[in-house]
């Protein structure tokens, strides 16, 4: 049964165990051809199993393998792995495509460093995707208990605006749900990069410090 099982994999548990209940397999089957008494009809039939158990692997393993090194977030994997792994805040997706569009405006823009701080569930994933001699300066903003930002952070935020004079941004997860309003910043939208199956999005705002306190208000959505 297990085996069965197995050829359909599905699970990051599933994929390592498969290869080694095919070797139980193969084991087993070549234990009963010692049954069989003409060795010419034998060898004929331990040639069929280990081919069989050849294709057998290569018709699922290549396929799922090939779809696991080329689009991952397509694979046909349980609910609470693609979650885990595709769509929630501590997946990657969505971090490559902000910071090439960071770097690229940090490109344009190199008279000054460009300044964003990162309020995400896997924000030190994001340098990852960043060239070694970028202008674009990435801060990840720890959170507290709670997924609150301390007091020390609001400060350094609103500091860093202030030097910034308009060229500070802001990349967040709303569904971190944190204290975003307490920042006292003024919010301009720039750009939404959506995880896949309609996973968490990431949020890309500039900030500055604004001139009057009523445009210090955090938006309940993004524009659109």
């Amino acid at each position: 049964p297990a085996v069965a099982v197995g050829s359909f994999p599905s699970t990051r548990y599933l994929e390592i165990g498969v290869p080694f209940l095919i070797l139980i397999l193969i084991a087993g089957l070549y234990e009963l051809t010692e049954f069989i008494k003409e060795p010419e009809r034998r060898a004929t039939i331990e040639r069929s199993i280990m081919m069989g158990c050849v294709v057998y692997g290569m018709s699922w393993g290549l396929t799922f393998f090939y779809q696991a090194a080329t689009d991952p977030a397509a694979l046909d994997i349980p609910k609470d792995d693609r979650w885990r792994y595709v769509q929630s805040v501590t997946a990657g997706y969505g971090q490559q495509e902000a910071a090439a569009y960071l770097e690229a405006y940090a490109e344009q823009n190199s008279d000054t460093r460009t300044e964003v701080y990162g309020i995400l569930g896997s924000c030190h994933l994001m340098r990852l995707f960043m060239h070694e001699n970028t202008t674009l300066n990435l801060t990840c903003s720890p959170l507290e208990p709670g997924r609150q930002l301390a007091l020390q952070t609001i400060d350094e935020i609103q500091d860093a605006a202030e030097l910034a004079r308009g060229r500070l941004f802001i990349l967040i997860e709303r569904d971190l749900e944190s204290n975003f309003g307490d920042l006292g910043l003024e919010w301009s939208f720039i750009r939404l990069f959506p995880r896949p199956h309609a996973g968490v999005s990431l949020e890309l705002w500039q900030v500055a410090l604004p001139a009057d306190e009523n445009d210090a208000v955090f938006p309940d959505s993004p524009p659109g």
